[in-house]
Formats: structure tokens, C-alpha cells, sequence
């Protein structure tokens, strides 16, 4: 099924409000990991964003739901590769690898949602499409430039848990559509996370440390709570509607605005350097992103 059709101003603000969560989730995780471990952090976060949401889902009931074979299993395909999967590997390949790596290696999750988008035929590939993937991976690839030059040949093995994440996330892009085409967004959302959640428990179980004074200590609470109710529950809310309204690609391109967004953070927030290459490179990426939306 494709949706090209024409949508409405609201969707790329969302979509890029969606980016700006994100980004802003990069600088408070930071302080997060400080204070808990990354596989206990992603197990306790999608389990708080899950129950929070199934609460949420009660009280917003207008309707009996009716469960189909069909939506079960697009939960648990959702909630292992968009969570359980694709965050352990993540994690391994963060644990491995390196935080460089990852963040590189990251730039080909549209490139994933690309090929299978395209493969269930999801998606119409057009030339503005194509020039528009093109001019954000080089945009990307700019701002990214001063990381490839410090490139971490620590382990094959975490590389390869990064690549099959980011192709794990393209997978849980393109079911996320099938699976919200015609089923409750709230709910919908609250079962992926506590599925996905449930997944994580043995690997957070076994690696699960937690620093209680840091905790409760200004910022570290502050950016635990922002990390799960606007870097987890918020931002995986917003994209499972928006993803209702375009076709997978479209949604997975704004991912090319989060090195932008984290750098605008990261410079306002943490006191980091900005250079012109830095702008030039951001101002590619916002282009092509709007150009590939034509």
C-alpha cells in the first residue's frame, strides 16, 4: 500500500517535534547512564512507558477493542524488533563497539526502512525521494565526519549487532504501519513497550546496577524521567500515529534530523563546539528531508 498523497502542514512539524525529543533524550540519557546501567535502563524505561500508556489507554476507552490474530501478532513482531531486538543488539553493539560507532552506524536505519518498506510494497520510490535520501546520508555523513575519522576497530562482533539494530528498527518501522492502519495508537503503543519490555528483563536482570544517591540528585532524576516519558513514551507515541498518516520512508528520513538537533543541544545545553562545517552540513540534511517530502 503506498501513500504518497499530499499531507497535511502538521505532519512534518510533528515529525520534526518527534526529532527534537529525541534529540534533547540524547543529552539527558547521558546523566541516565550515570546512574543505570544501558540494558537495565532500556528494560526499566519501555516497562514505566508501557504501564503508564495502558493506564492512559483505560481511561481514553470509547469502544470495546476487538483482538484479531492478525494484531497480536504484529504487537509481538512490534515489541521484539523495535524493542526487545533491536535494543539488546543496540546495547551490544553499543557495549562493544563504542557510543562513535553506533552513531554512525545509525544513519542507515532509513536505508533499512527503505529496502523492506519497498520489498512489502509499502512505499512508491520517486526521483524526489532518492535525491532526498541522498543529500541527508551526505549531510549526515559531514556532521558525522570528525566520528568516521575516529572510527573504534574494537569488535566485528559489536559492529554487527549495530548494523542488525538499525535493520531490526527499519523491520519495526514498516510492520508499525500494517499495525496502525486500523488498531488503537494508545494501546497499540503500550503493548509493543511491555512486550518488548518483558524481552529485555533477562539481559536488565543480568547486568541491572543502579547508583540510588546519584538518583535522586538533581539532574540525574530529572533525566531519567524526561528519558522515559519524552524519549520513550512520547516519542514512540507520536511516531506510531504519524506513521498512520505516510508511508514508512517518510517517517524514518526526519532520523537524519537527529544529529542536527543533538548538536544544536549539545551546543546550547553541554557548552560543545560549533563549526561552519557543522552548519552547512545541517542545513543539507534539513533540505533534502523537505525535499523528499514533495
Amino acid at each position: 500500500m503506498n501513500t504518497d498523497a499530499k499531507q497535511p502542514l502538521y505532519i512534518p512539524l510533528v515529525l520534526i517535534f518527534i526529532q527534537f525529543l529525541f534529540g534533547f533524550n540524547f543529552i539527558t540519557s547521558k546523566y541516565s547512564l550515570m546512574v543505570m546501567d544501558p540494558f537495565g535502563f532500556s528494560c526499566v524505561r519501555f516497562l514505566i512507558a508501557g504501564t503508564s500508556l495502558l493506564v492512559i489507554s483505560f481511561f481514553l476507552k470509547k469502544r470495546a477493542y476487538h483482538f484479531h490474530k492478525k494484531h497480536l501478532f504484529l504487537i509481538f513482531l512490534c515489541g521484539f524488533t523495535g524493542v526487545g531486538l533491536g535494543q539488546s543488539l543496540f546495547m551490544w553493539g553499543i557495549k562493544y563497539s563504542g557510543a562513535v560507532n553506533a552513531s554512525i552506524v545509525s544513519v542507515s536505519i532509513p536505508l533499512f526502512t527503505l529496502f523492506v518498506s519497498f520489498l512489502r510494497n509499502q512505499i512508491t520510490l520517486t526521483q524526489d525521494k532518492i535525491i532526498g535520501i541522498i543529500g541527508a546520508v551526505i549531510g549526515v555523513l559531514i556532521l558525522k565526519s570528525e566520528s568516521i575519522l575516529h572510527w573504534e576497530n574494537k569488535s566485528l562482533l559489536g559492529d554487527i549487532c549495530l548494523l542488525m539494530a538499525c535493520l531490526s528498527l527499519g523491520v519495526f518501522i514498516s510492520l508499525s504501519k500494517d499495525l496502525f492502519t486500523d488498531f488503537p495508537v494508545t494501546l497499540g503503543s503500550a503493548l509493543i513497550f511491555l512486550v518488548g519490555g518483558l524481552l529485555l528483563i533477562p539481559l536488565g536482570s543480568s547486568y541491572f546496577e543502579i547508583n540510588r544517591e546519584l538518583l535522586f540528585q538533581f539532574p540525574y532524576l530529572e533525566a531519567f524521567l524526561f528519558s522515559v516519558f519524552g524519549g520513550t513514551l512520547a516519542t514512540y507515541f507520536l511516531n506510531n500515529w504519524v506513521v498512520r498518516k505516510v508511508d514508512p520512508l517518510k517517517l524514518s528520513l526526519f532520523i537524519y534530523l537527529q544529529p542536527v538537533v543533538a548538536a544544536l543541544f549539545a551546543y546550547f545545553l553541554l557548552g560543545e563546539s560549533i563549526t561552519l562545517y557543522k552548519i552547512g552540513a545541517s542545513v543539507i540534511i534539513f533540505v533534502s528531508v523537505l525535499y523528499s517530502l514533495k
